[in-house]
């Protein structure tokens, strides 16, 4: 046999080896990073500049196959809001990449649309997030964009 036959063979195999596990390794991540998964969000930066604030809110995922999950909330923040979030899932290694969509549902009728990319590490669960929203005020009748970033970090659900 020829070198470059061999070596042509060789790396197929090799890329086929490497598919089944990084296959399996997903399909691993996809029973972990699954059912309800509890998180604090940590808002480091807003439109407006640095800030400290935290939340905590609930996911429900959904994986569909090895390498694609859904994932929905319904949290309610106490004397403010109901926040509403759908979205799909990348799972992969090293990260799990999650983009929503949200809306919020305000006590004086205003109401927020969100855009919100989440990165996770799939060994730890934890990681980033970014939101952009449009922010509707129904006394003024006005839209305004807001900002927000910061960290997520897994916790267990009540």
């Amino acid at each position: 046999m020829n070198r470059k036959k061999f070596l042509g063979k060789r790396t197929r195999a090799f890329a086929a080896a490497s598919a089944l596990f990084f296959a399996a390794g997903n399909e691993a991540l996809a029973l972990t990073f699954s059912g309800d998964l509890c998180y604090k969000f940590h808002i480091t930066q807003r439109e407006t500049g640095p800030v400290n604030e935290t939340y905590t809110g609930k996911f429900h995922v959904k994986p569909l196959d090895a390498s694609t999950c859904v994932v929905h909330s319904l949290d309610a923040v106490p004397d403010d809001h109901l926040w509403f979030a759908t979205g799909t899932c990348r799972l992969g290694s090293p990260t799990i990449y999650m983009n929503l969509t949200a809306t919020n549902v305000h006590i004086d009728d205003g109401v927020d649309t969100e855009i919100m990319q989440v990165r996770l590490a799939s060994t730890t669960l934890n990681g980033t997030f970014r939101r952009v929203s449009n922010d509707y005020n129904p006394s003024t009748h006005t839209v305004d964009g807001s900002y927000s970033s910061g960290t997520l970090t897994k916790i267990a659900c009540p």
